[in-house]
């Protein structure tokens, strides 16, 4: 699976409940808490307000990689995160997460010219 994001800041098909997630140039969301899963999803997902995304410059390589994920909750408030110029390549990843509850509030995260590379995990 390969997931490109750009200048644009484009996230593609990361699923939140039952709908795909794009990032743009700011992703708001709100409500009181999400469901967050990598295969079909039971429900829907809403999120707390003002969510902004940014991450800069990052690279990702992963290879071989076998985690199990399975009804994952994930309550965000006041989040603000920046994506741009991110480059993922992800290549036989088996996600399975059981029962993970994460709890986030006020939480800004600004990355910059990253680059980890990451083989046979």
């Amino acid at each position: 699976m390969m997931v490109g994001v750009g200048k644009e800041a484009i996230l593609q098909e990361i699923g939140f409940g039952t709908q795909n997630l794009v990032l743009g140039k700011r992703l708001k969301v709100k409500g009181e808490r999400f469901f967050l899963s990598l295969f079909p999803f039971p429900r829907a997902y809403s999120v707390h307000t003002s969510c902004f995304i940014s991450i800069a410059n990052v690279g990702v390589d992963i290879a071989n990689v076998s985690v199990d994920i399975a009804n994952v909750w994930v309550d965000i408030a006041n989040v603000s995160v920046d994506i741009a110029n991110v480059w993922v390549d992800i290549a036989n990843v088996s996600v399975d997460i059981a029962n993970v509850w994460v709890d986030i509030a006020n939480v800004r995260v600004d990355i910059a010219n990253v680059s980890v590379d990451i083989t046979n995990v």
